[in-house]
């Protein structure tokens, strides 16, 4: 990510700016118009939902990871 963008939410400041960096590049999402500020605010919303309170970084990002980023991506893209 390029930038300061941040993971908004409840999971903020619990993954660092590189592994959302690396998850927003595997998804693809600027190829289908989504902002790096966007996609954080997808992945944090989904994150509060599956993850528990206090959950670890490590914990918050191999769950990330093990989402099929390309496909919410493009799910969520503006047509």
């Amino acid at each position: 990510m390029s930038g300061a963008a941040q993971m908004p939410g409840p999971v903020a400041g619990r993954i660092r700016a590189s592994a959302l960096a690396d998850l927003y590049q595997r998804s693809r999402a600027a190829e289908f118009g989504l902002s790096e500020q966007e996609f954080a605010q997808i992945l944090s919303e989904i994150a509060a939902k599956y993850l528990p309170p206090g959950a670890a970084e490590s914990q918050a990002v191999a769950f990330l990871r093990s989402l099929r980023l390309e496909e919410l991506a493009l799910a969520r893209c503006r047509p």
